[in-house]
């Protein structure tokens, strides 16, 4: 039997550095699940934008 696991992500007004912190707890996870690829996707996709926000 496989249990679900939580994922709290930043909310989309945190800071960068939350959500580097937060991509990097679930690089350490590991990327098999699903649930934990799919936000860390969006967790670097969140990233990109915010450097690219600062960039400009």
């Amino acid at each position: 039997m496989k249990y679900g696991s939580f994922i709290d992500p930043p909310s989309p007004f945190s800071p960068l550095e939350e959500w580097e912190a937060f991509a990097a707890d679930l690089r350490s996870v590991g990327t098999k699940d699903p649930d934990v690829k799919r936000e860390l996707d969006r967790a670097e996709k969140m990233i990109a934008e915010m450097k690219a926000q600062r960039a400009s």
